[in-house]
């Protein structure tokens, strides 16, 4: 390829943090795989026999991985955020879906509702969100969106006595209705390039919680629209930040601080960026 956008971030850099939180025998099953060993060669290719002559990164965290891991140029390496539908994902949807999505589920205006969208469980840290939500008041919900391994995370919720405070809801149809009901949009993730849902929520007015090992978490303003997890696996801080998140959630300053920062990340500019490295 001519243009090399790394929008799943370095292979190796992901397996490497995986590993710290498998069993012996799943990290033999992954040390055996040849798809890991494939994704990795296709890397190793691409940064080291300068198989590309640009590269697009969707963050300063990935670029800076490529460097790392590589020792790819920085001149070669262009940061192009991603982009998010302004009109779509608008604060305006919390007064037409707030009050019949909670309705749906048996949420009151009174509980705080976390909400969890991503596919691929394992890396965007759902685990850790189900283990934080056990530390936090019984008022305190949490809606699961995405595809993954929910008979897991439904034992894994039972085992905490949480699974009562959870909808498992897979994959939906007008995602946009459910960023609007909830409070707090929260991804733990272990590795995470960009995230599309952290731009989503912003949009709608509400903030984040996501981990340092995120794209996202160099845009977010600590306290005002997101909060930043050090250590993604660790459920106390992150039930620490959610409890943060909380104490100001529905102030409507964070609604306003968590827009205006998405208004900063349109899929206007996104193509203006793009077109802008291809032409360069």
């Amino acid at each position: 390829q001519d243009i090399f956008r790394a929008s799943d971030g370095v292979h190796r850099t992901w397996l490497k943090i995986r590993m710290r939180h498998l069993s012996l025998l799943k990290k033999i099953s992954i040390l055996t795989n040849p798809l890991h060993w494939t994704v990795r060669f296709f890397d190793w290719f691409i940064f080291t026999r300068h198989a590309y002559k640009k590269i697009i990164a969707p963050s300063e965290f990935i670029k800076k991985d490529i460097m790392d891991n590589y020792g790819v140029a920085e001149k070669d390496i262009h940061v192009v955020y991603n982009g998010v539908d302004l009109e779509r994902f608008n604060p305006e949807n919390k007064k037409h879906y707030r009050m019949p999505i909670r309705k749906e589920f048996g949420y009151n205006e009174d509980d705080y509702l976390l909400l969890y969208v991503g596919t691929g469980f394992e890396r965007k840290g759902l685990r850790c969100a189900i283990e934080a939500l056990s530390r936090l008041p019984k008022e305190t919900k949490l809606l699961v969106i995405g595809k993954g391994r929910l008979g897991f995370y439904r034992k894994l919720a039972e085992k905490h006595k949480v699974l009562s405070r959870i909808k498992f809801l897979g994959p939906v149809d007008g995602v946009e209705k459910y960023y609007a009901a909830s409070d707090v949009l929260v991804l733990p993730t272990l590795y995470e390039p960009m995230a599309n849902v952290i731009l989503e929520a912003l949009a709608t007015g509400i903030p984040v919680i996501t981990s340092r090992d995120c794209g996202n978490a160099e845009i977010i303003t600590e306290g005002k629209d997101g909060w930043i997890i050090n250590n993604p696996a660790d459920s106390k801080e992150i039930a620490t930040k959610i409890a943060n998140a909380m104490r100001i959630v529905r102030n409507p300053e964070i609604c306003l601080s968590a827009r205006k920062k998405a208004s900063e990340f349109t899929l206007e500019r996104m193509i203006q960026n793009m077109m802008k490295v291809i032409f360069l």
